[in-house]
């Protein structure tokens, strides 16, 4: 096992594992002979032995992904039939916390992944009622070529990157429930993500349903060329809407991080998305057709 100072991208894991441990650090007693005493003491991600697995995929199966703490990256795949997924397990401790680590992924992380479910293909990363906060796993997947069912990530603390644009989701749905940024690529069918960080959504086929993209930093929403669609965005109150400067586009200002934008032949039957900003003030979403 290998100890890596990553300290979980630094920031967003660990602000989100430990609360505190938004400096990388973690509570511990204090050694020096002091009653009532703690200290911060720096936070490692202990790593353990990588899972690998190969999945059987069937056209028309969903694609879902329930993780408890780790970065989950979806990548483009060659095979038709087939997908494959890594777990790179971890266990945040104290620098001289190897052997708990190791204990805490022995013992108390759950990973599994299911091919045989009618409807989906799930994936999953969870712990024990009594295993370690700071315990997860990175998941990397290789999505199977061609796909057709929706994507949903649902994770608790790390980043998500996706690249779906070896397919084309039914509907895509990212969610983080406690810190990470999210990064899509080739999102398509009835748009649903929400993180507390930045947020970076490209789009490859407009829906006909209401779809939602919430932020609480800068936020990037990216249009393929050739799209209809309707856009309603909301930056944060000192933050700014950014358009694209394509005249065929028709905006609506209501104020400088208040617009609405209107594109493409088919507009009228084009189901309408809403980019907004949860709270941070200075947030600003850019609005880019590619």
């Amino acid at each position: 096992m290998s100890k890596a100072l990553r300290l979980a991208s630094a920031s967003a894991l660990l602000v989100g594992l430990l609360g505190v441990g938004a400096q990388g650090c973690i509570i511990g007693e204090c050694d020096n002979g002091k009653e009532n005493c703690i200290q911060l003491e720096p936070a490692y991600a202990w790593y353990g032995t990588e899972v690998n697995q190969t999945l059987t995929y069937a056209a028309g199966k969903n694609i879902r992904v329930d993780a408890i703490n780790g970065h989950v990256t979806l990548l483009r795949g060659a095979s038709t039939t087939q997908m494959t997924v890594k777990f790179m397990p971890f266990s945040l401790r104290a620098g001289d916390e190897e052997t708990v680590a190791q204990q805490d992924m022995n013992n108390d992380l759950i990973l599994s992944a299911d091919d045989t479910l009618a409807n989906e293909v799930l994936i999953v990363t969870d712990r024990t009622p009594n295993g370690s906060g700071g315990l997860g796993a990175d998941i990397e997947i290789v999505l199977p070529a061609g796909f057709d069912g929706g994507v949903t990530v649902d994770n608790g603390n790390g980043s998500i990157e996706a690249d779906l644009t070896g397919g084309l989701p039914a509907f895509t749905t990212m969610t983080i429930q406690g810190a990470g940024d999210i990064q899509v690529d080739g999102a398509a069918g009835k748009l649903d993500v929400t993180g507390p960080f930045s947020i970076d959504v490209g789009v490859q086929a407009w829906s006909t349903e209401v779809g939602r993209v919430i932020g609480d930093r800068d936020m990037i929403f990216r249009v393929a060329a050739g799209l209809s669609g309707h856009i309603v965005a909301q930056a944060g109150s000192d933050g700014a809407v950014i358009g694209p400067s394509d005249t065929a586009w028709t905006v609506i200002e209501t104020a400088p991080n208040h617009k609405e934008f209107t594109f493409g032949p088919d507009s009228a039957t084009a189901g309408v998305v809403s980019l907004s900003i949860d709270g941070f003030a200075f947030a600003n979403v850019t609005i880019l057709q590619e």
